[in-house]
């Protein structure tokens, strides 16, 4: 999958080297699913495989070196919903176009499975910023409050939905206009 700045590329053995540093990173680690833990790194690759449907590196179309890893995790298919998650390298974060890896991953997991929607869950102010600018039609079907330690304080902890129909309408002249760029 290409789009105008970034590719998806399946996870393999050449990426666990970046992705272990990155999600145990103190800018990182803290925000996606380790949360700060440090795992043994001869569980780390079990770890990151385990309820996984699907999962991919984001990389430049100009490079190979990753720059973020896309996952669709713990897929419900009687119920036709399934976790995303999005881990973004410190040296990439606060900018747009890594994001283009998340749109088509999304666009790819709806295209090939039969899922409603999609859920996005974390730390609230991680989401929020993420979400942020991003377009991208959520409705939040949950919140803990005060849930979760982070960065000296209590923070919420957020469940958001991607549903299948607003993501299709919403995304649809974004992914025509990659699709036309790429194409060329």
């Amino acid at each position: 999958m290409r789009g105008r700045h970034v590719a998806l590329v399946p996870l393999g053995a050449s990426h666990y080297d970046w992705l272990y540093r990155t999600a145990t990173a103190p800018g990182t680690g803290t925000r996606w699913r380790l949360r700060g833990a440090i795992p043994r790194p001869e569980h780390f690759v079990d770890w990151v495989w385990q309820g996984v449907l699907a999962q991919y590196v984001v990389v430049p179309r100009s490079g190979s070196a990753p720059i973020a890893l896309v996952q669709c995790c713990d897929p419900d298919m009687r119920n036709q919903h399934a976790s995303f998650t999005v881990l973004v390298d410190a040296a990439h974060q606060g900018k747009g176009w890594p994001l283009e890896g998340a749109l088509l991953c999304i666009d790819h997991l709806f295209a090939t499975w039969p899922f409603r929607k999609l859920y996005l869950e974390g730390l609230g102010p991680n989401l929020e910023r993420l979400l942020s600018g991003s377009g991208v039609v959520v409705v939040e079907e949950g919140r803990l409050r005060q849930h979760e330690w982070f960065e000296q304080g209590w923070v919420d902890w957020v469940t958001y939905a991607l549903y299948r129909d607003a993501f299709v309408a919403a995304a649809a002249p974004h992914l025509e206009q990659i699709r036309a760029d790429v194409g060329r």
